[in-house]
């Protein structure tokens, strides 16, 4: 952890001596610190923080630092989003009050450059250039005065040199920064980060062997701290698997991908809520190492990696983390002294409260590692005509791959689930032009969606379709014989299924059935439980009112007024009625497991880096995803999200983020949503049809939607013109959880 006590040393943030015991503690005890930690660090930032503010005002340099380590500490618990306000705040008094070479800039330069993204944003890197020259100057200011923040300066630089591809650049920054740490400090954190980042770039410029000494010695730094346990060891152990692929050591790379898979696990036990997903790409170490013993012939290794998901998020993790959330996020207003500074018993009991769900987590945790779905009790509920499908995507070995290796793995009803190799880290001409129009298509699509007007069919979409479906679907035709259902399995979000096109034209949703699954033990314990019949009592809920970020929705009310006359018996709330309490009451008194179908038609906003943060607009306020999991008990067959982007699928290889896990947590089987901005009236059409062919004509809900999206694709006005042909207006909305 970057926070120590060098803050304390250089005299800038002398009030900050708890907050570095509390950090310290818990590094001398060979961990990271957890929750609880950095709860107890952030309420006792926020305490201190509100008494400076109503003590000596808000432009107080003294309120300023405390500020300032509020926003450090906001940060290391994920929460970037209030950090980011903070350091604005932070912005605002320091051009005020401070003179041009106070070295408070330095640490405020320092937070801008950590909180700010640049790859590739001209905007973006141009204020992160102001801010590194602007520290620059202070810096100068103060020769020799404070080494590490020097260092801390050039290393941000350096990554942000490193995102936008300057990476000789980067290289230069990485080792000015070592070079300054090596000389002014004992071993710590930061000089583990700066020895990985800097070998992780020689890497990418083919300097092998100073990458690989790079890693190990940064191994060595761990070491020295006894920090068994630190995320950077996730980075560091798949990266030294690289190597030993390359030389060809087979034995040796599967060890280290077991070592990164481990520290990713331990690390994100540990670590607070809202970098404990977005932090590790532990799906992808899984993903290389489910290859590997696929490769080498231990099939049920590899199947074991595979069977509960490559990239899901266990919903005991996601109910821990939401009610751990709000526990972790201590109130931080632009103006503290609204609530007061927070008594030292509160704090001490939220930290208890903390400490106890993290007791909770562990058990998760080993619930999760337990073996009780071989292959094939899975198979068994696979019937000969349906196969699972996940796209998999591992980097490449050599340095400077462009392009990742990809895999298709099929699963049936019998036999090892099949790898098909796709394309290399040095891609075909072919390959080539499948990436491109793979990328094209999803920015077509994003386009489309937001645009006003009628949008035509896009022929050259059509053959950007093909392209991508001639990589992605064709060589799959023998192991997808006899199937008419596909379920398709994390991590496949970079490929959007429904816009594969065979040669002939085909799309992929005409000739299959399309599902998604968080995992193949998921789908297996949905069909070992499915006994209900479809369709019995709905709660339809219409939000159709605008507001000034809200536009209005005048196809909401009509949809769920049409939806109502398909159901036996219906609950419907809408306009003024649509409210937080009414759904809250009827979550209070258990009465929500009694719909067998919840419909909203509605606003919605996922936050893609904190999940549980996502919302469903009500007539007055948001309904958040966290509220949901822990607060309602559902037994419905479906719950329909028809709201703009309720799901986003990754552009890498992680599960979908939205609001799946929370109501399938919450006891849903599967939902309706959508992955971008949907037309009011299409989506009115769409789902009144879907309905029909569910709860009338019998169809299961896979098969609904696909005959839905067809029917709605060749559908006529007046004219005869079939104005929704685009996908934009079909293809959007995709069946997630259990096809029924």
């Amino acid at each position: 952890m970057e926070f120590d006590n060098r803050r304390i040393r250089n005299g800038l943030a002398p009030l900050a001596g708890i907050l570095a015991l509390i950090l310290a503690d818990a590094s001398s005890a060979g961990r990271i610190p957890d929750d609880a930690d950095l709860l107890s660090a952030v309420a006792v930032s926020v305490d201190e923080l509100a008494s400076s503010w109503r003590a000596r005002g808000p432009r107080d340099p003294g309120t300023l630092r405390a500020m300032l380590r509020t926003v450090e500490l906001n940060r290391l618990a994920g929460r970037r989003d209030q950090a980011a306000v903070l350091v604005e705040r932070c912005r605002q008094v320091a051009d005020a009050e401070l003179d041009p070479t106070d070295p408070l800039r330095i640490e405020l330069c320092f937070q801008e450059l950590r909180l700010s993204k640049s790859h590739g944003a001209e905007e973006k890197f141009a204020r992160a250039q102001a801010s590194y020259d602007e520290a620059q100057q202070v810096l100068a200011a103060h020769p020799n005065a404070f080494p590490e923040l020097q260092a801390d300066v050039w290393q941000a630089w350096a990554n942000h040199l490193r995102s936008v591809g300057q990476l000789d650049e980067a290289l230069a920054f990485y080792q000015k920064a070592l070079r300054l740490r090596l000389e002014s400090s004992l071993p710590n954190v930061a000089l583990a980060n700066n020895l990985t980042w800097l070998a992780w770039v020689q890497f990418l410029l083919e300097n092998l062997e100073e990458s690989e000494a790079g890693f190990l010695e940064a191994t060595t730094v761990l070491d020295q701290l006894g920090l068994t346990t630190h995320p950077l060891r996730c980075t560091i152990e798949a990266n030294l698997a690289r190597f030993r692929e390359l030389e060809h050591d087979s034995a040796a790379a599967g060890e280290h991908l077991e070592n990164a898979i481990e520290h990713c696990n331990k690390a994100r036990r540990g670590l607070p809520v809202g970098t404990s997903r977005s932090g590790f790409a532990v799906h992808e170490h899984r993903a290389r190492l489910a290859l590997w013993q696929h490769k080498n012939g231990h099939s049920l290794q590899s199947w074991n990696l595979l069977k509960h998901g490559l990239g899901a998020t266990s919903t005991g993790h996601l109910e821990l983390s939401a009610r751990s959330a709000d526990l972790l996020s201590v109130p931080v207003s632009l103006d503290p002294t609204q609530s007061g500074p927070l008594r030292r018993e509160e704090i001490d009991g939220l930290v208890r409260e903390v400490q106890r769900l993290m007791q909770q987590r562990q058990v998760v945790d080993e619930d999760t590692a337990s073996d009780e779905w071989p292959l094939s009790r899975v198979q068994r509920y696979l019937d000969p005509s349906t196969a699972m499908l996940s796209w998999v995507e591992t980097p490449g070995s050599s340095p400077g791959s462009e392009f990742p290796n990809v895999h298709a793995v099929v699963l049936r009803d019998n036999g090892d689930p099949r790898w098909i190799a796709l394309s290399g880290d040095v891609p075909t001409p072919q390959a080539e032009t499948a990436w491109a129009a793979l990328q094209r298509i999803r920015r077509r699509m994003q386009v489309a969606s937001t645009w006003p007007y009628g949008v035509a069919v896009d022929d050259e979409l059509e053959l950007d379709a093909r392209a991508v479906g001639s990589m992605f679907w064709q060589p799959l035709e023998d192991a997808l014989e006899g199937v008419d259902r596909v379920v398709l399995l994390p991590p496949s979000g970079r490929v959007l299924a429904e816009l594969l096109q065979s040669s002939d034209g085909t799309w992929f949703g005409e000739r299959y059935r399309i599902s998604y699954s968080p995992s193949p033990v998921a789908h297996a314990q949905w069909r070992e439980t499915a006994t209900r019949a479809n369709g019995g009592r709905a709660l339809l809920v219409s939000q159709a009112n605008g507001s000034d970020s809200l536009a209005e929705l005048p196809g909401a009310a009509e949809e769920v007024r049409a939806l109502a006359s398909l159901f036996p018996s219906v609950r419907r709330f809408g306009g003024s009625t649509a409210t937080l309490e009414a759904l809250q009451a009827l979550a209070s008194n258990d009465s929500l497991g009694g719909f067998d179908v919840l419909h909203f038609a509605t606003h919605a906003q996922v936050e893609s880096r904190i999940p549980e943060r996502s919302w469903l607009a009500l007539s007055n306020g948001k309904l958040r995803a966290d509220t949901i999991l822990s607060t309602w008990s559902l037994d419905a067959s479906l719950v329909t999200l028809s709201a703009c982007h309720t799901v986003r699928s990754p552009s890498t290889g992680s599960d979908y983020t939205g609001f799946a896990q929370f109501f399938l947590g919450a006891g849903a089987r599967s939902l309706l949503m959508s992955r971008w901005r949907v037309a009011d009236r299409p989506t009115r059409v769409l789902m009144e049809r879907f309905y029909l062919n569910w709860l009338e004509r019998g169809l299961d809900r896979a098969a609904a939607l696909q005959e839905a999206q067809a029917w709605l694709r060749r559908w006529q006005d007046e004219e005869g013109r079939t104005i929704w042909a685009h996908p934009a207006y079909w293809a959007g909305f995709l069946l997630y959880g259990d096809p029924g």
